[in-house]
């Protein structure tokens, strides 16, 4: 009798269980490949995705000067409300600030207190509030700097206070 010669293994079962799956490793080795492609071109195409470069000093000083012009805005967001807001006028693209207070017969405008708490938030010593709040009507148009501020204000028991705040070169 004749034994069989040996067969050749079938492709499909070569008697690695494993051997279908081999096939499925390609997929994910092109995925990685192309994701990180993308994220290549993304980071040299689109602006801003890339390093991060360092500001010029211009731009650094244009900033710090527009932090310095809004500071009367903020002064003013932060201590009148919007009701009496309309009492507090921003001028000279925030450089300056002009404040109506109220007075006897205006019973309308910016309170003591708001006052008080603008030139506090604009770091106004505790000397010029209280120039401020000793000023007669007879005194006339009086004034005070402190760091880089200069504030002008008149007083009449009728028509209240009436300040105006603005950067030293401005006003």
């Amino acid at each position: 009798m004749s034994t069989p010669s040996p067969q050749p293994p079938d492709d499909d079962h070569a008697g690695n269980a494993h051997t279908p799956h081999k096939d499925l490793r390609w997929p994910w080795i092109a995925g990685l490949v192309g994701t990180f492609g993308v994220g290549v071109v993304v980071g040299l195409v689109v602006p801003g995705a890339g390093p991060v470069a360092e500001e010029e000093p211009a731009q650094v000083e244009s900033a710090v000067d527009e932090l310095d012009a809004t500071r009367l805005e903020a002064a003013k967001e932060t201590c009148v409300p919007p009701p009496d807001s309309r009492f507090v006028e921003i001028l000279d693209d925030g450089a300056g600030m002009s404040i109506d207070g109220v007075g006897a017969k205006k019973p309308q405008g910016a309170g003591l207190d708001q006052i008080e708490c603008i030139l506090s938030e604009l770091g106004a010593p505790s000397t010029v509030q209280a120039r401020m709040g000793n000023t007669l009507a007879l005194d006339g148009t009086q004034d005070a700097s402190w760091s880089s501020l200069r504030a002008t204000w008149t007083y009449h028991p009728e028509s209240g206070i009436n300040v105006v705040i603005g950067e030293e070169s401005s006003t």
